[in-house]
């Protein structure tokens, strides 16, 4: 069975607040409709309910393929990546609270109350702001999340094998590089310079 966490949009019915944006406040779209954002709760579980109807109605599927299972970036020039959404800031922020504590002005130089995700226009990748190495992590573990997700409850539903098919693994703008704990195969679908199977 083939479903893509982030593209489970049915049709854009899906609230606003369960969208994942770019820092610009865009929505982040794919086949034309907003994608779901990996961190909104609300939405993960969305998906997830949308992809177990899909399994009780064929009781005799055994695997599973998420497709994409990535931050998207936006389409357009200059095709920022996504993880601005308010779901995304409040999880981040939880994040570096989590890891830092009280202690983040002392270790970043920046107040807790002004932690937000890093923007990264007009600022290079090669000198990005202090939050921009934590902001990664966060994304690829927070994305991994949710497949572990997908992937525990599936399993309780006797789907065997779970895999994810992506383009571009170890790009940190589609934050996934910690997913591969997290599922039972890894599939590329890249035609570049990677072997086609992880």
């Amino acid at each position: 069975m083939y479903v893509a966490i982030s593209y489970t949009y049915i049709y854009n019915l899906q609230p606003h607040h369960f969208q994942e944006h770019d820092e610009s406040n865009n929505c982040i779209t794919a086949y034309g409709q907003c994608v779901l954002s990996p961190v909104n709760l609300d939405g993960v579980m969305f998906a997830l309910n949308y992809t177990l109807d899909l399994v009780s109605r064929y009781p005799s599927v055994t695997s599973f393929m998420m497709d994409n299972a990535l931050w998207q970036s936006a389409k357009m020039p200059p095709h920022l990546p996504s993880g601005f959404s308010t779901s995304a800031q409040i999880a981040f922020k939880a994040y570096i609270r989590q890891r830092l504590g009280n202690c983040t002005k002392q270790y970043l130089g920046i107040p807790e109350d002004l932690v937000k995700a890093p923007l990264l226009t007009n600022r290079s990748v090669s000198n990005p702001s202090p939050l921009f190495g934590l902001w990664k992590v966060w994304r690829s573990r927070a994305y991994a999340k949710a497949v572990s997700m997908f992937r525990s409850t599936l399993h309780i539903y006797n789907i065997s094998l779970v895999a994810n098919t992506v383009f571009w693994p170890n790009s940190w703008q589609n934050g996934c590089s910690d997913l591969l704990q997290h599922v039972d195969a890894f599939l590329s679908e890249s035609h570049f310079n990677e072997a086609s199977i992880f």
